[in-house]
């Protein structure tokens, strides 16, 4: 070996610093130009979001148990790919590990599968996922009723508060407000 090429080779290692092989270097460039960079939240989102193409389920004759029970648990499922997601992102880790989802979806899919097999009132397999997807979006509906209804109240409290008005459960309801004026 001449001196050129160890001249070379050093060259080489100091431009490559992981030490990857240029041709390996060069797919990893390329598929990063292929696929983008998404932040693991957006992710999360469009998993949410994604009709995870139930048109084509409709027209399946060949549901199977697992895929209702996989397609009936996706919120689970989104939580516990955010949480994959988050572990190994190049963005802040707000997990540290991702047992806790990991447990979720699986207890999620199991009991998915016992409602359909013990409860199912001879529904179709597509009758019975369809009926649990309407049942968990309106369950959802209703909590986001019920969460916006509290910070609709809490908000109204933190103005009275902010107004100085003194309120307390235990008042007598006849009684009026007193402001932080009138006390001093």
């Amino acid at each position: 070996m001449t001196e050129k090429f160890w001249q070379q080779e050093k060259e080489r290692v100091r431009i490559n610093k992981s030490n990857i092989h240029p041709d390996i270097q060069q797919t990893y460039d390329d598929n990063r130009g292929i696929v983008p960079n998404t932040n693991f939240r957006e992710l999360y989102f469009d998993c949410l979001q994604s009709d995870m193409n139930l048109k084509s389920i409709e027209q399946s004759d060949k549901i199977t148990l697992e895929d209702m029970a996989m397609l009936v648990c996706r919120d689970a499922g989104c939580e516990l790919q955010y949480c994959q997601a988050g572990l190994w992102g190049p963005n802040a880790n707000p997990f540290t590990s991702c047992e806790d989802q990991y447990k979720k979806f699986n207890q999620c899919q199991e009991q998915e599968k016992k409602r359909y097999l013990y409860d199912n009132n001879e529904k179709t397999m597509k009758d019975h996922l369809f009926n649990m997807i309407e049942q968990k979006k309106d369950n959802i509906t209703k909590a986001n009723e019920i969460e916006h209804q509290q910070n609709k109240q809490l908000q109204t409290e933190k103005v009275n508060r902010e107004k100085g008005y003194i309120t307390n459960e235990n008042e007598n309801p006849n009684r009026q407000s007193v402001t932080k004026d009138e006390i001093l």
